[in-house]
């Protein structure tokens, strides 16, 4: 086969894995979340077990991320929300370097470093600190499964 057919069959394969990345993620897989409600006359030190139980639920999760294909890449995404009647308006985001979960270690100090430095005073009308960990490996292999069974 030519190289330029090879390339185009190359690109066209990723470009259907990308498109089932994307679907696998709109229907909720290859990433987990938690919320904590967030209120303003809250004590300082109520904020800082919240911090440490993101840092735990992390850990948790960074456990049973998935590997395949020698794939183990994660991601943290930390978010401010308000919350009200059904209705979610984002304030504020920031989404970390990916790490290997080999390297969970340093990638949940990244996120704990992270999380002492979001900027809640700044956003007065937040109800809920949210903290997602996206399972890059998860989402491929999904993505790999439903590109070929289609």
């Amino acid at each position: 086969m030519f190289h330029w057919a090879q390339r185009l069959q190359h690109r066209l394969r990723w470009r259907k894995v990308t498109t089932a990345a994307l679907t696998v993620v709109q229907a909720g897989e290859g990433f987990a979340v938690h919320t904590w409600p967030i209120s303003d006359s809250e004590p300082p030190e109520l904020h800082t077990q919240r911090l440490n139980e993101a840092v735990r639920w992390l850990r948790e999760q960074l456990g049973v991320a998935a590997t395949p294909y020698g794939w183990s890449n994660c991601s943290v995404l930390l978010a401010l929300a308000q919350v009200e009647q059904n209705r979610r308006t984002l304030l504020w985001k920031a989404v970390l370097p990916s790490f290997p979960k080999a390297e969970g270690e340093q990638g949940l100090a990244a996120a704990e470093a992270a999380l002492v430095t979001v900027p809640m005073a700044m956003h007065p009308t937040t109800t809920q600190l949210e903290v997602y960990l996206m399972d890059l490996g998860g989402i491929l292999k999904r993505a790999v499964d439903h590109a070929e069974g289609s």
